[in-house]
């Protein structure tokens, strides 16, 4: 992204003078000015796109430029749009043109914006072709180095939105400016049938933002440093080992760092319910069995399930992109023995006696599930026999007096 912005603002500003120039005779200078190819940022749910956004807004702050002969401008980074409720190529422009305007950083999807969006006077909302240079022309004024469009999923609901989303997409590259754009694996897929030209011009640049995971060390430094950032920000309410316990924090969550956030939320409330100040593993555990955390359980089942089967049934959870071969046989790999080690750990438990399962719980081993009914605490069958059915018979018939 930073590399992005560097580049297009080497080329759109190379000196005051000509920026001047460009931002008098702005048409033609857009003319010449060949549309940016997006760059398609997806991932599974909960993976961390918006969070990239975010920090990316982060990076660059907003400034002002004396660009000379008494022109103090404003000089913008990233900006960070959220479509949300808009339903239209023409709203999303005018979105977009509002950020453009903006005299402060960050994410643009407040109520006090939408406000604005709709007192503003003076944007071309009949003109689609005006909205665009209108837009355009803010932009380039501003100094504006990079959009990320967000959010997009609310707009693939109707019959239409296919095109929509296309369309929309497309009217937001002709501004000429570096442009990311968040999409789910559904929304992927359906660009992915569209004609050829439309593939070339938004698809040609995907980036997949992979679920956190042990497998590889690279990946595993990532997760180690974000656990323990959650556990440092946490302020000593989370108690577990970084170290010793990412791998199981990876099977609880799938590596989803929205779910990690939801899942130690849990476990912090169950350890305060039970009167400590502090949650552990056991209470992450609890929490992973909670019903609470259904949802997200078998999501995780399921994506653990397809990744060591290598099945496809969710199309929900399936990249439509394919991913480095390496990092898929390295998590393909992990999960097979990730299974491996259940099912020896689960014959192990079974074999052991009610005792001794009961001293395995209290050493630290998992609990049953709530509901699972353990060995023996079933119906005692006794045999059928004579005296039986004629005991059976007389209890019948009293009752019926």
């Amino acid at each position: 992204m930073l590399d992005a912005a560097e580049q297009y603002s080497r080329e759109a500003f190379p000196s005051a003078k000509e920026f001047l120039r460009r931002l008098y005779d702005f048409e033609i200078y857009h003319r010449k000015t060949a549309p940016w190819n997006p760059v398609c940022v997806t991932g599974l749910p909960g993976g961390g796109k918006t969070s990239i956004f975010v920090a990316a807004t982060r990076l660059l702050e907003d400034d002002t430029v004396n660009a000379g002969a008494g022109h103090v401008l404003p000089l913008l980074g990233f900006r960070h749009l959220t479509i949300e409720d808009e339903r239209s190529e023409l709203g999303i422009l005018r979105r977009t043109c509002w950020a453009f305007n903006r005299q402060w950083s960050g994410t643009t999807s407040s109520a006090h914006e939408k406000t604005r969006l709709k007192e503003d006077d003076g944007f071309p909302m009949r003109d689609l072709k005006r909205a665009r240079d209108t837009t355009a022309l803010v932009g380039f004024r501003s100094g504006c180095c990079g959009v990320m469009v967000d959010e997009m999923q609310y707009m693939t609901q109707s019959t239409t939105a296919n095109t929509l989303v296309t369309k929309s997409l497309l009217e937001l590259s002709y501004l000429r400016f570096p442009f990311f754009f968040a999409a789910n694996f559904n929304l992927v897929a359906k660009l992915l049938a569209r004609p050829p030209q439309d593939r070339d011009r938004l698809l040609s640049n995907p980036v997949v933002v992979l679920p956190d995971t042990v497998a590889t060390e690279i990946s595993e430094t990532a997760w180690k440093n974000y656990i323990r950032e959650c556990k440092r920000v946490a302020g000593g309410v989370l108690d577990f080992d970084v170290d010793k316990d990412a791998e199981s924090l990876v099977r609880y969550t799938f590596g989803l760092r929205r779910k990690f956030v939801i899942i130690i939320k849990s476990a912090y409330g169950r350890a305060r319910e039970a009167g400590r100040f502090a949650a552990g593993m056991s209470d992450i555990e609890e929490a992973y069995k909670s019903t609470a955390y259904y949802t997200h359980r078998k999501d995780v089942e399921s994506l653990i399930a397809m990744e060591t089967s290598g099945k496809k049934e969710q199309k929900e959870f399936v990249c439509p992109i394919e991913v480095d071969s390496t990092e898929a046989m390295a998590r393909h790999r992990m999960a097979q023995e990730e299974q491996g080690r259940a099912v020896a750990e689960q014959m192990v438990i079974d074999s052991l006696s009610p005792a001794g399962r009961l001293a395995y719980q209290q050493a630290g081993g998992p609990k049953p599930d709530a509901g699972e009914k353990s060995k023996g605490s079933g119906r005692v069958k006794t045999p059928v026999s004579s005296s039986s059915l004629l005991a059976g018979s007389d209890q019948f018939h009293r009752k019926r007096k």
